[in-house]
């Protein structure tokens, strides 16, 4: 069965999951796509430097409210995208029944760029556009 709501995960919710969640749309536009976070920024928004990037290759973050990741959203989705293999085990305790439906966003970490200089948001931009380009062809696009 091919996946049709897709959730990105990562730790905060404002950097790299919802630059995943935002290019799944754009490459996966019949899919429906959300983000979340495991420890997520609550009423807070894109990190500045990710929204800026992001725009840059069309890409909008606007109106991107963050969310915790519960066992509930867990099962709402047919596949969850986590960034680095600790959160695959994170995810996966916190819903043991949908641990099948946990994986990787990319074929290696994703390293978190919260806190580092531009350049780290550029490597990750880049990083997470050519996962999501290999996830919109793996599912049928």
């Amino acid at each position: 069965m091919t996946p049709e709501k897709i959730l990105v995960v990562c730790l905060g919710n404002i950097c790299r999951s919802p630059t995943g969640e935002r290019l799944l749309q754009h490459y996966l536009p019949q899919k429906i796509v959300r983000s979340a976070g495991l420890a997520a920024v609550v009423n807070g928004q894109a990190h500045p430097l990710s929204r800026r990037i992001a725009a840059e290759h069309q890409i909008s973050l606007d109106n991107h409210r963050p969310q915790q990741l519960t066992a509930a959203l867990m099962d709402e989705f047919d596949l969850i995208l986590v960034m680095e293999e600790w959160q695959r085990l994170k995810a996966q305790a916190l819903n043991p029944q949908a641990a099948h439906k946990v994986e990787l966003f990319a074929d290696k970490k994703i390293p978190d760029p919260y806190g580092h200089d531009e350049e780290a948001f550029r490597r990750v931009f880049k990083q997470m556009d050519a996962a999501a380009r290999r996830w919109a062809e793996e599912l049928g696009q």
